[in-house]
Formats: C-alpha cells, sequence, structure tokens
C-alpha cells in the first residue's frame, strides 16, 4: 500500500513538471523495478528456512502418519497399507480354510494388524528424532524433488536404526495382541502342510515390523505429498512460505519455457 502511494505522488509530480515523456517513464520504470526486487526479496527463502520448512513438513507428516495408523483400524480397515499375511500361509490359505483353520488364519490376520496399530502408537519420538537428523545439504538436495523426495531420503538414511529401535515395540504388541500365539497354532496345525506346499516359515517379528514400518512410510509420503500439492495442507507461516515459494517457482519456469 505504502509503496502503491509513493508510485501516485512521483507520478503527480512528475506530470506537473516540464520535461520529456521519455524522462517521466523512466522514472517510473525505475520506481516501478524498485518495487519488484523488494517484493521478491520478501519472497525470498534462505536455505536455513528451506532445510527447516522440509523437516517441518516431515515432522507433520509423521505425526499424522501415527495418528492415522495408530487408531482402531488404522491399518487392518486401509487397504493401503494393511498387512497381508505372511507368504507361507497366504500361500496355502484356501487349503487351510478347507481343513477348517479358516477361524485361526482370520484371527491372526486381525491380531497382526491390531499389533501393527499398537505399536504405531509408539513410533512418534523415534521418527521425530529421524526427522532432526537431517542436515541442511540433505533438506536442500531434496527440497525440490519429487512428491515423496523427503520420506524417501527419510526412510534411506534411518531405515536400519528405526527398524532396531521398533522391533521390540512390535514384539511387544504382539504378545499382547496374540499374534505369537495365534502364529503357533497355525504352525502346529497346519506345520506339516506347509511343507508339504513348498512354504517356508517366516520369522514373525521381523516381518510385522518391516510390514509396519512400510506402513508409516507410506503414509508420511502421503502428507508429504498433500503439503507439497496443496497449499490447505500447509498449517504453518513457514510451510506456506517455503512450499509457496517453490510452487511459484516451478510455474515460473514453466511458463519461461512458452511463448
Amino acid at each position: 500500500m505504502r509503496s502503491r502511494l509513493i508510485v501516485i505522488v512521483s507520478v503527480s509530480v512528475l506530470l506537473a513538471l516540464p520535461g520529456s515523456a521519455q524522462t517521466w517513464k523512466d522514472v517510473l520504470g525505475q520506481l516501478a523495478g524498485s518495487q519488484k526486487k523488494s517484493e521478491e526479496r520478501s519472497q525470498h527463502i534462505d536455505q536455513h528456512e528451506a532445510a527447516q520448512g522440509l523437516k517441518q513438513a516431515l515432522e507433520i507428516g509423521a505425526r499424522k502418519a501415527v495418528e492415522l495408523a495408530s487408531q482402531k483400524n488404522g491399518f487392518l480397515g486401509n487397504n493401503l497399507i494393511r498387512i497381508p499375511l505372511p507368504k507361507n500361509i497366504r500361500a496355502a490359505g484356501k487349503t487351510l480354510r478347507r481343513i477348517g483353520l479358516g477361524k485361526t488364519v482370520d484371527q491372526f490376520d486381525v491380531a497382526m494388524n491390531r499389533a501393527a496399530e499398537q505399536a504405531s502408537a509408539k513410533a512418534m519420538p523415534i521418527l521425530v528424532d529421524a526427522v532432526k537428523g537431517l542436515t541442511i545439504d540433505d533438506a536442500l538436495s531434496i527440497l525440490r524433488g519429487g512428491d515423496t523426495a523427503a520420506t524417501d531420503l527419510l526412510r534411506k538414511k534411518t531405515a536400519p536404526q528405526l527398524r532396531t529401535a521398533f522391533r521390540p515395540i512390535i514384539a511387544a504388541a504382539m504378545d499382547q495382541t496374540g499374534v505369537t500365539r495365534r502364529y503357533q497354532q497355525l504352525m502346529d496345525q497346519a506345520g506339516p502342510l506347509l511343507q508339504l506346499t513348498g512354504q517356508k516359515q517366516q520369522p514373525l517379528d521381523d516381518y510385522v515390523t518391516d510390514e509396519t514400518l512400510d506402513g508409516l512410510f507410506t503414509l508420511i509420503a502421503e502428507q508429504e505429498t498433500k503439503i507439497r500439492k496443496d497449499p490447505v495442507a500447509r498449517t504453518t507461516d513457514l510451510l506456506r512460505k517455503v512450499f509457496g515459494s517453490l510452487t511459484k517457482g516451478a510455474a515460473a519456469s514453466s511458463s519461461s519455457g512458452h511463448y
């Protein structure tokens, strides 16, 4: 508003003074240029802001992912992340049902996904610490990347540590929800059958741990995509500034290539 007032006053003064039309047009051009540079400076983000914006987006994504995954039916009712039966049981599923083990299979399936939901509630500090461990160079390298670039890097850099930290949480949840007991029941009753079909027994703790982490990262990636694409999902000033700037930059680059 103030810059517009200055321009208006300047135009009035120039029009009142003698001189060529070219002179006051030149001055107006300089004023407009100064205003544009001022606006560009106000929209500029430095490296620190960019890195902090990316970390904030990941942390918000992690919190939302944990919230969604840890609620009842967070895994069981979401086909995007629902944990399927282990390969050995899945391959013999029809046969197991024909010999009267369908109910045991279903109970195992439900208990396994319930364990993932229960364990997810305790994933927050592990994921947030992992996000805080990202460096400015990490952030800048992926800020202009694909829709899930931040989630992909977070997973690549932290997956082994997260898996180690998360495995005992999964094991405890599996004991509480009866996963381990029901799996053992299936192995006791159907073990010979599974061997005949050539299916090997899978380490259950490792399987459920990996599938739970897969589900959480899938949800984090979903949240990152929303923040990158949907202004409504940018719930803080920093997110609006950082990702809004990227959106404008991408639009400018696209339009500059067309005539």
